[in-house]
């Protein structure tokens, strides 16, 4: 396995940081529908606070509550799920239903919002392409 380095986007000197590793899970198979389906019966519920402190993330509904909270850091409140596909919708509906627009990412990391928030097509790449989410911090 080669190891490649590259660093892309926001950089501060704040002592958090979030690490997004692309590489392959157990659901990049699976069509919108069926993600969308498993994410809105709450099958993988998932994570909503992504601090500072030592976690990682890899399960599915953890690293969709990442993308959506990236998604609403860029367009705010002017989100509107009838403006996007069947599947997109219903994530977006599940998550209001389970509040999950309450969660937050990290102040120092959510600048990188082109990730997730350019288009529809990238908040499914990034949902079809990371297998974890890593946040830390330098105070330990």
């Amino acid at each position: 396995m080669k190891i490649v380095s590259i660093r892309q986007g926001f950089a501060t000197n704040s002592s958090s940081m979030h690490s997004v590793v692309r590489y392959g899970n157990s659901w990049n198979s699976k069509t919108k529908q069926e993600i969308a389906e498993l994410y809105e019966t709450s099958i993988y519920g998932g994570e909503t606070e992504f601090g500072w402190s030592y976690d990682t993330f890899s399960d599915l509904g953890s690293i969709i509550n990442y993308a959506l909270l990236l998604f609403i850091q860029r367009y705010g409140e002017s989100i509107k799920p009838d403006e996007y596909s069947h599947e997109l919708q219903t994530i977006i509906n599940a998550a209001l239903i389970n509040n999950v627009f309450s969660g937050y990412i990290d102040h120092q990391s959510i600048e990188d919002y082109d990730c997730v928030g350019t288009s529809e097509e990238k908040f499914w790449q990034f949902v079809h392409e990371v297998g974890k989410i890593v946040t830390d911090n330098d105070n330990h």
